[in-house]
């Protein structure tokens, strides 16, 4: 069915080249199907070279990168067929025809520039369209496997981020099983919820923003049963405006990493608050800094939040993180679709 469409569309593009001419030679003869007849007659023998041109010469050497070789002989081809377009069409009038008027007309410089002409705009033509075609179907691929790439990535820096989300709250429940068992036995319940919400949503493109920030406040509600007697917290989640869409577990990281890397031995504080504005979810998290050695493991979640940044809101986001001397500050912008 394919080659059949494309076969139609080599038909139409003949009917439609020679149609033009017929038009135009209506200021000669007013019978535009003698000369549609006429134009098929002497554009038929240059069909062959124009053929060769587009599936021999250009992939050959214009695509192989030897144009010196593609102009040499497109010249070559393109003079040969002016030769056999100027003698078809003497052919065609002249002898076949019988009009004694056009033997001067061809025998002089107007009859070779008019070949001339027309057969470089042919080839013109031709070329363009083919070449077009080519450049289409070339960026058409590229964008497709630009899609898959990045869909791969995606998948693969969401398999790197749901073990990483798993492993900190077994690791809390760890912590908490012989000291509090009752809290730990409420981390479970969480954490079972937790983890629904990654199975059924974080494999779809986007979530319910509102579906979101409710999975936000479960895991904050997580670590405050374990950091409750140091940590001094404060959060403030939109409740209104909220109807927009948001790739799932994304705003987590960056909630999760305050709380991972804010732990001090002093005591600590961290504010998260979220907000939106004309479209915009405005996220801003401050933690004070650990007083423990920096891990050389850490970071992870970070680097996964901001490829996932960079290929799901390109030219849509602002990311923005302040190390300072005593307070950690992440300050994320993004465009969101209602």
């Amino acid at each position: 069915m394919k080659k059949l469409i494309e076969i139609a569309i080599h038909i139409l593009f003949w009917c439609c080249y020679i149609l033009l001419l017929s038009i135009r030679d209506l200021l000669f003869n007013n019978e535009i199907f003698h000369n549609f007849i006429t134009f098929t007659v002497i554009t038929a023998p240059l069909i062959p070279f124009v053929y060769f041109n587009l599936y021999f010469l250009i992939p050959k050497f214009l695509f192989q990168n030897k144009k010196p070789y593609y102009f040499i002989s497109f010249g070559m081809l393109l003079a040969i067929s002016v030769i056999i377009r100027n003698y078809a069409t003497y052919t065609v009038y002249a002898v076949i025809l019988k009009i004694d008027t056009i033997e001067p007309f061809f025998s002089g410089k107007v009859g070779w520039w008019t070949a001339s002409s027309e057969t470089f705009v042919l080839f013109f033509i031709s070329s363009t369209i083919y070449l077009v075609q080519k450049w289409y179907l070339k960026d058409k691929y590229v964008k497709e496997l630009e899609n898959k790439n990045m869909r791969s990535e995606l998948n693969l820096l969401k398999s790197q981020l749901q073990p990483h989300f798993l492993f900190n709250n077994l690791n809390t429940i760890y912590f908490l099983m012989d000291d509090e068992p009752q809290k730990a036995k409420e981390l479970v319940i969480q954490l079972s919820d937790a983890l629904s919400h990654q199975l059924y949503k974080a494999n779809q493109d986007q979530v319910n923003l509102e579906e979101e920030l409710d999975y936000l406040r479960n895991y904050i509600k997580m670590e405050q049963i374990r950091h409750q007697d140091f940590l001094t917290l404060h959060y403030d989640f939109p409740t209104e405006n909220i109807n927009y869409n948001i790739a799932p577990m994304l705003l987590i990281t960056f909630v999760e990493n305050a709380f991972k890397h804010g732990i001090n031995s002093k005591g600590y504080t961290i504010s998260i608050v979220i907000s939106m504005e004309n479209d915009v979810l405005h996220l801003m998290v401050q933690n004070t800094k650990s007083d423990h050695p920096k891990s050389d493991k850490g970071g992870l979640g970070l680097i996964n939040a901001r490829k996932r940044l960079e290929l799901l809101y390109p030219h849509q986001h602002d990311l923005e993180i302040l190390d300072q001397e005593d307070e950690f500050i992440v300050k994320l912008d993004i465009k969101l679709k209602n």
